[in-house]
């Protein structure tokens, strides 16, 4: 649907290797994000998105990889899901019922979204912002307020620093480098971590967004800062 599934960050190829990895039976980590997006994210974005959401409005997912969290969420709410891994929609479509009508997948980048613009009231992506760079991530940013409805919001779970799961994460991998297992890369480069509240105010305020707020807690345990910006 889109000529270019890529931009300057991660090939397509890339994330068809890690979700093909996820899906591994041989995969403890694949085992472990699997059970931590149905047991923990699901329940904190139902909690978040709804909040915004009227009914009979669209939602759009960007990045939905295998459809886990998708498939916990309200069948009554409008759901896109978009990837541009067609690994991940495979699994997607597994994941969710093959005839749902509820959910609509597409496969597609974040920096070229096929949607008309204002057609959704609200945007979320799940672990996706840290992989862009920041002129990347403004890119990224302007197209997902072009589909936004005005008055609707962008929703971003972005993986702090600091955040524990992120510093467990590359503790294992540097542990594994260097007993020379042979392990990959458990995920493709997270080179935009969160950093702080005034560097990311300043990048979604230079792609038009306004009302910033910012969460960060026990309810997804410390993994993400969920940042929720409205489209004027």
């Amino acid at each position: 649907m889109v000529d270019a599934l890529r931009h300057e960050g991660s090939p397509v190829d890339e994330w068809d290797t890690y979700w093909k990895q996820q899906k591994s039976s041989r995969s403890m980590y694949g085992k472990v994000a699997s059970f931590y997006r149905r047991i923990i994210i699901a329940p904190s974005v139902r909690g978040t998105v709804q909040r915004y959401l009227d009914p009979q409005k669209s939602v759009l997912h960007l990045g939905c990889g295998s459809g886990e969290v998708d498939k916990l969420l309200p069948p009554d709410w409008r759901l896109t899901g978009l990837d541009f891994s067609i690994e991940a929609l495979r699994q997607s479509r597994k994941t969710n019922d093959p005839n749902a009508t509820s959910l609509n997948l597409v496969q597609a980048n974040l920096f070229y979204l096929p949607f008309k613009n204002g057609h959704f009231q609200v945007v979320f992506n799940l672990g996706v912002m840290e992989h862009f760079t920041e002129h990347e991530i403004i890119d990224a940013l302007r197209e997902m307020v072009r589909v936004t409805t005005s008055g609707g919001r962008l929703i971003l779970y972005w993986p702090p620093i600091w955040g524990p799961t992120v510093i467990f994460l590359h503790t294992v991998e540097r542990l594994m480098k260097l007993l020379n297992t042979g392990h990959r890369q458990l995920h493709p480069p997270e080179i935009n971590l969160f950093r702080s509240r005034r560097q990311c105010r300043e990048l979604l305020r230079r792609a038009g967004l306004d009302d910033i707020t910012f969460h960060y807690g026990p309810r997804d345990l410390f993994t993400h800062v969920i940042v929720v910006a409205s489209r004027n």
